[in-house]
């Protein structure tokens, strides 16, 4: 039925359509990027100028976990009210944070959905943040 290289080539190109069929970075899900919780800090204590929001509930917000300091409380289940507040920063790193990942990340992909360029998910959220003994802010 298929010749040795017909095979071979069938299965590279299945391994290729599964690879990008994993992409972040397709029509139905736009590209968002990820950072660490290490990452974040260091950039933190370079000084940079950083947008980030924290995702959470205002009672996580500052609950047991804390926040980061800077971090500006906007929560997802408000996102589509308070997106419409930063239509003219769709240009500019919005770094997003929760609890673990999660709740950021399907705020990131929301972001990216609505033109947002450089939207950036923190892995590991607050719970990393603090497991890596950073400071917080209650």
């Amino acid at each position: 039925m298929f010749t040795n290289k017909q095979f071979v080539f069938f299965v590279l190109l299945l391994a290729l359509l599964a690879a990008q069929g994993c992409s972040k970075s397709d029509s139905t899900h736009p590209a968002y990027s990820e950072i660490t919780t290490d990452q974040l800090y260091q950039r933190m204590e370079l000084g940079e100028n950083l947008l980030i929001i924290d995702v959470r509930t205002p009672e996580e917000f500052v609950g047991q976990l804390g926040h980061v300091a800077g971090a500006k409380l906007l929560p997802l289940q408000e996102i589509e009210s308070w997106v419409k507040d930063f239509q003219d920063q769709k240009d500019r790193e919005i770094i997003l944070i929760c609890r673990s990942g999660n709740r950021s990340g399907v705020a990131a992909r929301f972001l990216a959905e609505h033109a947002f360029s450089h939207v950036v998910n923190v892995l590991g959220g607050m719970r990393d943040w603090n497991k890596k003994g950073f400071p917080v802010e209650r």
